[in-house]
């Protein structure tokens, strides 16, 4: 298992028994190894069963954070700055609303690293799911590096809105993610695109190996059309709403989308930029 740490999770995730075995156990067991075969098994758990508990979430996002984190370490000092300015000159600087690219889009569009993959994952969860604890993945991220589009989606979980919108529009001129942010309650920075496989040792998700495959090929095709409505964002089934529910997400919204016009009229003031 040292040297295939994803044949350890396997082991578990294809076992006739998987439902009945204790997760927390199995965990712990695989942690010993890496992050690389906790977070295959974690996957399984919050992609494939869709489990509902926070301590799965949370402890998947921390996963990904890791995986950020030590992509990090691999590409020169400078590099997320580099992306940054490579966005602002991609879209019209110096018109509102002369573009529809969000930030999010633009990593989708640039995943020629690693980095930019792994960031993209850690994205698309922290965005879809609900369930994590937003305080605990805020201080991974902070200590992890310079993931400004990462801290905007915990902001709108922890619903500080302000500090969002900041980042969003004075350090990355990302007009329309703030657009977005704002339609979405602070749930979405923008879609998510398809994310390119994982290059290297670790592979995300977790579905080649040395083991063999089961043979249950109705049994695959169950699994693989659950795991793709969860993978679905637009798909995805939502509880009703009671009326105050839909009444305080109203008043959110229009909260955020006062704040976001004061700071467009701020900004057409000082003669930054004009509005399209």
């Amino acid at each position: 298992m040292d040297h295939a740490p994803n044949d350890g999770a396997e082991v578990f995730i294809r076992s006739p028994r998987a439902i009945e075995m204790d997760t927390e156990e199995i965990l712990e067991k695989l942690e010993r190894y890496g992050n690389e075969a906790a977070r295959t098994y974690l996957e399984y758990l919050v992609l494939t069963r869709e489990s509902d508990r926070a301590e799965h979430h949370t402890r998947l996002a921390c996963s990904y954070v890791r995986d950020v984190k030590q992509a990090l370490g691999t590409v020169q000092d400078g590099e997320m700055q580099k992306l940054v300015a490579g966005f602002k000159q991609s879209i019209h600087p110096t018109i509102i609303g002369g573009h529809d690219q969000t930030f999010v889009a633009y990593l989708g569009r640039h995943q020629e690293t690693e980095l930019i993959r792994r960031r993209l994952l850690l994205i698309r969860l922290l965005q879809r799911s609900s369930l994590y604890d937003p305080e605990r993945l805020f201080q991974e991220i902070s200590e992890a590096g310079p993931l400004n589009i990462e801290m905007v989606i915990l902001y709108g979980r922890m619903k500080k809105h302000e500090e969002a919108l900041q980042i969003l529009i004075h350090e990355l001129e990302d007009f329309v993610g703030a657009e977005t942010y704002c339609v979405t309650n602070g749930y979405s920075t923008g879609a998510v695109p398809d994310i390119l496989p994982i290059q290297g040792p670790v592979v995300t998700p977790a579905r080649t190996s040395s083991l063999n495959r089961s043979t249950d090929k109705s049994l695959s095709k169950k699994k693989k059309k659950k795991a793709t409505s969860v993978a679905d964002n637009n798909k995805e089934p939502k509880p009703p709403f009671t009326q105050e529910q839909v009444s305080q997400q109203l008043n959110e919204r229009r909260q955020l989308f006062s704040m976001l016009l004061k700071t467009y009229l701020a900004i057409k003031e000082r003669g930054w930029w004009t509005v399209d």
